[in-house]
């Protein structure tokens, strides 16, 4: 007794003969040699070129859509980090011809750029890592530093020049920033030159 088992296996059908007591051993291997010479002659034989070839321009092209999306996207990478430059130029520009201005930061920064308070503040932290407040303040001791290196102005001077009017709060507000005290940072400048 030969019993066939129908296994299914891709790309073809295999049947697995199931060797009983009652049968002999050449019985079921000569039903074996058939049933694989029959799947193996389907699985070589009916080997459909045109799929194949057609999945591999498919690939292709999907490759060259991904390649073109890349390199589109890079440029536009280019032009966001140009546009990115020039918005923070302006913001920096706006921030140092008002710093002087009494009651100067946020508010009256998002009016003489024109742009909303979350707006500005959610460009500036993806461009600049800091949130706007921070960024005033930053730009105003990045004057300061550069006011302590090119003039001889007094730190009290410096100070008011940024639009600080309290000395503690400037001295705490530099040393946070450049890690020195504006007179340590003015010595050590000096020393350089």
């Amino acid at each position: 007794m030969i019993i066939l088992k129908n296994m299914l296996f891709k790309p073809a059908n295999f049947y697995m003969v199931l060797y009983n007591v009652k049968t002999d051993f050449a019985t079921c291997f000569e039903v074996l040699q058939i049933q694989l010479n029959e799947s193996f002659n389907k699985l070589f034989v009916h080997i459909d070129w045109q799929l194949i070839i057609h999945k591999q321009v498919r690939i292709n092209s999907q490759d060259q859509k991904n390649l073109k999306y890349r390199s589109s996207k890079r440029a536009n990478e280019i032009r966001s980090e140009k546009y990115n430059e020039e918005f923070v130029k302006l913001i920096r520009k706006a921030i140092i011809e008002n710093m002087k201005v009494e009651g100067f930061g946020v508010r009256m920064l998002c009016k003489k750029v024109g742009i909303s308070r979350t707006q500005l503040h959610i460009k500036l932290k993806s461009f600049t890592n800091r949130s706007t407040s921070h960024y005033i303040r930053f730009v105003r001791i990045k004057k300061a530093c550069q006011l302590l290196r090119e003039t001889y102005l007094n730190i009290t001077q410096v100070a008011s020049e940024i639009g600080i009017d309290s000395l503690p709060y400037f001295s705490r507000i530099f040393r946070a920033e450049v890690g020195l005290s504006p007179q340590e940072y003015r010595k050590i400048y000096r020393l350089e030159q």
